[in-house]
């Protein structure tokens, strides 16, 4: 679901969305006209609003927009044959949409297709504000590698943190773990 509450806590309206199977919605994004926009995954039919996705195979990626009255505007998706995931989303000072997850195996985000080498890979997805994708770009290596969170700073530069195990590729910054799980943040994966 998608609520908006006024400034003493009250809800002002809720919507869901979502199908039949396993549906989550893990992070939300707001610009200054008070539009909302969401990530997280879906399996098989999703419906956001008058929008309905089919996952490709297993778990999907969605980047939804919703307006200041909790209509859909757009929904669109994006994976592969496994688990795919947003975890986070932030929008550039134009509008664009910066997501970040994990996927695994083979995935397409749009004309974008990215492949992981090994275990899930974590990802940065660039989307333009009408819905279209825009961009993809992967960071990782052969064991499992997760993005958590995106952040844009005044500048357009775009960061991502999360946690890799292993040794890592980023944009050809290799990182090796000492011996167990550690974080990354990595600057401009995707611009």
């Amino acid at each position: 679901f998608i609520a908006r509450l006024d400034t003493s806590g009250a809800f002002l309206w809720a919507v869901n969305a979502g199908g039949d199977m396993q549906n989550r919605g893990i992070s939300i994004a707001t610009d200054s006209a008070g539009n909302s926009y969401v990530t997280g995954n879906f399996q098989g039919t999703a419906n956001f609003g008058p929008h309905n996705l089919v996952s490709v195979g297993g778990e999907d990626v969605f980047v939804s927009k919703v307006d200041p009255t909790g209509d859909f505007l757009w929904a669109t998706q994006g994976g592969g044959g496994s688990g795919d995931t947003g975890y986070g989303i932030t929008l550039d000072s134009i509008g664009n949409i910066f997501v970040t997850g994990n996927f695994i195996g083979t995935a397409s985000f749009g004309t974008a297709v990215l492949t992981s080498p090994g275990g899930y890979d974590a990802m940065v997805l660039k989307i333009d504000n009408d819905g279209n994708w825009l961009g993809a770009a992967r960071a990782g290596g052969v064991n499992d590698c997760y993005g958590y969170s995106v952040a844009v700073d005044g500048n357009d530069n775009v960061y991502t943190v999360g946690n890799f195990l292993g040794t890592a590729d980023f944009g050809g910054t290799i990182l090796t773990s000492a011996a167990s799980w550690e974080v990354f943040l990595a600057k401009n994966l995707l611009q």
